[in-house]
């Protein structure tokens, strides 16, 4: 006899655990980073895409503190948020990324928020030697001058000599 079954209910519990960051990137502390970087920060569980945004997750440089024009996507297979900042960052500079946490910050699809900001700083390359050394040693050479040696002629009048000179690239 099976007459209790009909008081039986199947009750699923609702998902309250709030996410986390996984693992980002550059490394929290990395320095020499690329200045061509695109910071990411991975979540633990599906993240509701409508709520990563250039206002939940941003970069500045650290002594400055407003968020670079940046833009932000993410990629549910992976759950990886990527920020790919407008323009070059700057050498040898420290900046901070922010993935905004609490009630305005991400939310995993449940609705439940990222406890808390996560920050973390990283450090972008010196520049490189070569690349000053490059940009004001380009000299001038000489392609060609006029006349040449085999036509030398002492009237300057019916053949004048000029240089043409190439470029500094």
């Amino acid at each position: 006899d099976h007459a209790d079954w009909a008081l039986a209910r199947v009750e699923c519990g609702s998902d309250t655990t709030a996410p986390t960051i996984s693992s980002r990137t550059p490394a929290a502390g990395a320095t020499s980073v690329s200045l061509d970087v695109k910071p990411t920060a991975s979540f633990s569980e599906a993240m509701d895409s409508a709520t990563i945004s250039t206002s939940t997750f941003t970069l500045a440089e650290q002594s400055v503190g407003t968020p670079l024009a940046a833009s932000v996507s993410y990629d549910g297979g992976t759950r990886t948020a990527t920020l790919t900042p407008n323009a070059t960052l700057k050498t040898s500079t420290t900046y901070v990324a922010t993935v905004k946490g609490g009630s305005s910050g991400v939310k995993d699809v449940a609705g439940n928020a990222l406890a808390s900001d996560a920050t973390w700083t990283f450090t972008t390359a010196a520049a490189s030697r070569r690349a000053h050394a490059r940009s004001w040693t380009r000299i001038p050479s000489i392609r060609t001058a006029k006349p040449s040696r085999r036509s030398i002629s002492t009237d300057t009048a019916s053949t004048p000599p000029y240089l043409s000179m190439s470029s500094p690239a």
